[in-house]
């Protein structure tokens, strides 16, 4: 970790009051800074990280099942949005100068120090201090950007999952998530677009309808993401696809990778979410999985896929580039 993390006592413009934090000992600031590492969890963290909309809510929630598990929803982005920080998921910000409230909301995450709200915090009962050494803090973000980061400041083991990038875009369509940030995020004065994406300014340039603008954006995303995960030692990577063509075993095999317990609990978890239909909730997690992989295939025009496409497969990314994934 790089110099000596701060405790963070404030969120956002504001105190975090002591009655939105749903872990009574971590209400207590200081105190409860410091019981956070008089008892320390078990391992290193788990980082379940995606572009929003691909599936993490799933997976950081089934994973978070496990009986070892200590499990945090988006402790990262949902308070720097709960304070006013960022209206948005996906930002950037230089490693060698990230926002102290930013550093205040990783450094408690990564310590499992769980000074967040409820719904960050999605099961308080997980958080006894007397079972801590013997579980395994699992962290679900949305903002692989991040990435460059948290990485090196925490070493997590990633787990890092990919969702064909035109079902992102239909989602994103359909919650009315119809902007771009391409310009902010990747223009030529940002520290991005003017550096690691230098090569691609001509395709970022390039102007084009929503869905071209989706696949350069899903493409100049994951590219950054990977280029940095591709020094990571400890990084599994999963296709949201295949979780859906195969659940059982894909979440049982990705478990015991990083450690986590897999058991009859975590299976009942797994079969109600596969099984039930919550769609009516944007942001729920149960869902007929068989059915979710290729859902987008003859929903979007094939016009819109094909210009998907072109800002897409850009980038040389190692998914979703042969002919039959489209």
């Amino acid at each position: 970790m790089n110099g000596r993390p701060g405790w963070p006592s404030r969120f956002g413009g504001g105190a975090l009051r002591r009655g939105d934090i749903p872990v009574g000992w971590a209400r207590w600031g200081l105190g409860s800074w410091l019981l956070s590492h008089l008892y320390p969890v078990s391992g290193r963290p788990i980082l379940v990280v995606s572009l929003p909309r691909s599936g993490s809510s799933w997976v950081g929630k089934s994973l978070g099942q496990a009986p070892n598990a200590l499990y945090l929803r988006e402790p990262i982005t949902q308070s720097a949005i709960g304070g006013g920080l960022s209206d948005r998921a996906i930002v950037d910000h230089d490693p060698a100068a990230i926002p102290r409230s930013y550093s205040r909301f990783a450094d408690a995450a990564f310590a499992a120090y769980p000074a967040f709200r409820a719904g960050i915090v999605a099961k308080p009962d997980q958080w006894r201090l007397s079972t801590r050494r013997a579980r395994r803090l699992v962290i679900k973000e949305v903002n692989p950007l991040a990435l460059e980061w948290l990485l090196p400041r925490y070493r997590p083991q990633v787990v890092f999952l990919v969702r064909h990038p035109v079902a992102v875009a239909r989602s994103y369509q359909r919650l009315g998530w119809t902007g771009s940030d391409v310009g902010e995020l990747f223009g030529p004065a940002s520290r991005l677009g003017s550096g690691v994406l230098g090569r691609w300014r001509q395709a970022l340039d390039r102007e084009g309808d929503y869905w071209f603008e989706q696949g350069k954006r899903q493409g100049a995303v994951l590219y950054c993401a990977w280029r940095v995960l591709q020094r990571c030692r400890q990084v599994e990577v999963v296709e949201y696809e295949t979780l859906c063509r195969r659940p059982r075993e894909t979440f049982q095999a990705l478990s015991h990778k990083v450690g986590l317990v897999w058991d009859g609990s975590m299976e009942s978890a797994l079969e109600r979410s596969t099984g039930g239909d919550d769609s009516a909730d944007p942001y729920g997690t149960r869902r007929p999985s068989a059915q979710m992989g290729d859902a987008w295939r003859g929903a979007v025009p094939e016009a819109c896929v094909a210009r998907l496409r072109d800002g897409f497969s850009q980038f040389g990314l190692p998914w979703y580039q042969d002919d039959t994934d489209w």
